[in-house]
């Protein structure tokens, strides 16, 4: 037998073509065991995703506790640590829909996507959104996921989103390059971290302009406008959210409105 070491934090695409070409050059099983380190996820987890990821392949197994000589993976590390910072895709294949639905690494992709006071505000915002969503009777899960990566794209430049939205997406360049974020943040979801949960996604798209009237996009539209380190006392606005989510978005909406016109009036 062959046994390889690392951290799985996560598995990737990558470690797991090292270890079937290691069983096709050496006719060998592969038995992966797990770095008992430092580590994002705890062992629990890293564990059962890296089972969902050997799941289809016969040669490759689990182990634990053995005290032999293994092959270090350490050299995929970086790749680890991409899939930590948003690119998904890199991810094994049988372990994305765990680490989607559990939010995985969500936490360390916005850190990584945005500047600190970005994803201060981003942590805000998930928690705003799943203390609405909870009273709501909507999905808190959904609403946190939606509040961490809403803003991941707010810090590309100008140069950078043009260029995405004419090859992807070229009608939304008609907005205002203000909220090309929302649009732009979609956009890389589904291209580098294989995103597919679309409610979150039309959230997410709708997040600036609150013009959707889906209660997850509602709720992410408010909890991005009202979290409580805007500056202003904010406790009656989520109070109102968490009671009555339509009647508290005709009520930012005005409020933006209002503060809209009187910019527009400031710089006349």
């Amino acid at each position: 037998m062959i046994a390889v070491e690392a951290s799985f934090d996560p598995i990737t695409e990558s470690e797991i073509a090292a270890c079937l070409q290691m069983h096709r050059s050496h006719s060998q099983e592969i038995f992966l065991q797990l770095k008992v380190n430092d580590a994002v996820l705890d062992l629990k987890e890293r564990t059962a995703l890296v089972k969902l990821a050997i799941r289809p392949y016969r040669h490759l197994h689990l182990l634990s506790g053995y005290k032999g000589r293994c092959t270090d993976l350490s050299a995929y590390e970086a790749e680890e640590k991409k899939v930590r910072e948003g690119y998904f895709r890199a991810a094994a294949y049988g372990t994305r829909k765990r680490i989607f639905a559990k939010g995985s690494y969500f936490k360390e992709t916005a850190h990584a996507m945005c500047s600190a006071h970005r994803y201060e505000h981003s942590i805000r915002v998930a928690e705003t959104a799943a203390l609405i969503a909870k009273h709501q009777n909507a999905d808190v899960q959904k609403a946190y996921c939606a509040g961490l990566l809403h803003d991941i794209a707010k810090s590309m430049s100008h140069e950078e989103g043009a260029k995405i939205l004419s090859f992807y997406r070229p009608e939304w360049l008609a907005y205002s390059d203000k909220i090309w974020h929302s649009f732009t943040a979609v956009i890389l979801m589904k291209q580098n971290m294989a995103f597919t949960d679309e409610k979150i996604l039309r959230a997410i798209e709708h997040h600036t302009l609150g013009d959707s009237h889906e209660k997850l996009a509602m709720i992410l539209y408010l909890a991005d406008k009202i979290e409580p380190g805007r500056g202003y006392d904010t406790s009656k606005h989520i109070a109102l959210a968490c009671h009555d989510l339509e009647a508290c978005c005709r009520l930012v909406h005005q409020e933006s409105e209002i503060y809209r016109r009187n910019r527009e009036e400031i710089h006349e």
